[in-house]
């Protein structure tokens, strides 16, 4: 990687508050963006030299006596600089005055950018999850489509996520175009040695290290490749428990023939029942045992994943801000992302084509049709799943190569 390292020298050049909009069943997301802003102020907020007081209402605002508790958290908050609303598929509370807090704080938000130019960005996100039809309130769901339809009407800058790597994915592209436009930071030569928060936060386990403390709070150039190898190591730990899987997935595809073989056998010879018998309990514990893997494995997966692209994006971010050649420079970052992406697109293809495939088969009862549509709907699932990575890291590629820099938030 070349390049030379870029910042501003001195003392912090501006705090930068971002507030937090959403309804109360989104505290996953909250937390999320809580991280991001941690992230971002660690990674190039000390090159820039800003902070980030990403604000909320749990952690920002406290009871006081008010004609509206939300009039009330509104005015603790005072002025900020970035305004990012969540919503899913619930509105949330009246407040007295509007349908929600969350449309209160956006509207509130609205107003005081076109009056006064605070906040001087106002970004929104929706989530498109998959959930049950039972699972939704009627009401509340329709206020969620009218308030989008609006929110694209006006021309907020608003975008729909998946799930939380999606979401992760979005917020720091865009909160890193936001700030960057409200610093508007010119490259400068010289490296200012005054901090000594180090710009790697996972380093935290290993604080004791002093000398490798030391490097990564000064060398921009290491603390990318530390990212990166830790990156890589998320990938790794995910595409073994993605194997696990495969595994499962092959021994059953394996029972299956073995028993379709068997089954002819017995056509031929009836005095071969038994070991028809033995293959086809072979099947049902090589089938539900694809159903604990994938069940157990998801979970892990996702944070894998998580960890994997944050790490990645927060990589190419730096090493954006201090390279003189971040196109060159990008091939070689974007080179395992790409590799890891063709054993996901293998993953979904194997589960998709294995659920397409099940037959009804009337003749092994009850407990075959009662499997088999649970395999296929959990295989389906998967598959799914993989596909959103899949689209994520396609997206995130798009960005590696995208200008940060030049890039902006449609405003209102």
């Amino acid at each position: 990687m070349s390049g030379t390292v870029n910042a501003v020298s001195g003392e912090y050049v501006r705090n930068i508050r971002i507030f937090i909009s959403s309804p109360g069943d989104m505290s996953a997301e909250r937390d999320l963006v809580v991280k991001i802003c941690e992230n971002i102020e660690l990674d190039l907020g000390r090159i820039q030299k800003f902070r980030i007081d990403a604000m909320r209402w749990e952690t920002h605002a406290h009871s006081a006596i008010a004609d509206r508790s939300q009039a009330a958290i509104t005015e603790q908050l005072g002025e900020y600089d970035i305004y990012v609303g969540i919503m899913g598929y619930y509105f949330g509370s009246g407040t007295g005055k509007f349908d929600s807090g969350t449309e209160e704080e956006f509207r509130d938000a609205l107003v005081s950018h076109r009056e006064r130019s605070k906040p001087e960005k106002i970004q929104f996100y929706f989530s498109a999850a998959q959930v049950h039809p039972d699972d939704i309130n009627v009401k509340q769901y329709a206020k969620v489509k009218k308030f989008k339809a609006e929110v694209g009407e006006i021309g907020v800058f608003h975008r729909s996520f998946e799930d939380l790597q999606k979401l992760d994915l979005l917020i720091r592209h865009a909160l890193i175009n936001d700030i960057s436009k409200l610093l508007e930071v010119k490259k400068v030569a010289e490296v200012s040695d005054e901090l000594t928060v180090p710009l790697y936060s996972e380093l935290k386990p290993y604080g004791h290290l002093k000398n490798l403390k030391e490097l990564l709070s000064n060398d921009h150039e290491s603390a990318v490749q530390m990212l990166v190898q830790s990156s890589v190591a998320s990938m790794a730990e995910f595409a073994t428990d993605l194997g696990v899987v495969g595994e499962r997935v092959a021994d059953f595809s394996k029972s299956m023939v073995d028993a379709t073989r068997e089954t002819k056998a017995v056509l031929k010879n009836p005095k071969k029942q038994k070991y028809l018998e033995k293959k086809i309990a072979a099947i049902f514990v090589a089938m539900e045992a694809v159903n604990n893997e994938i069940f157990t494995r998801i979970a892990p997966l996702e944070r894998c994943i998580s960890s994997a692209l944050s790490a990645f994006q927060r990589a190419a971010s730096i090493q954006r801000l201090i390279s003189d050649d971040y196109e060159g420079d990008v091939v070689e970052l974007i080179a395992p992302i790409r590799s890891f992406r063709n054993s996901i697109v293998f993953s979904a293809t194997q589960t998709r084509e294995l659920a397409n495939s099940l037959p009804k088969i009337e003749t092994l009862g009850a407990r075959w049709e009662g499997n088999r549509k649970i395999l296929i709907a959990v295989l389906l699932d998967f598959a799914d799943f993989n596909d959103r990575l899949i689209t994520t890291i396609n997206e995130l590629e798009e960005i590696m190569f995208s200008d940060l820099q030049t890039t902006e938030s449609p405003s209102t």
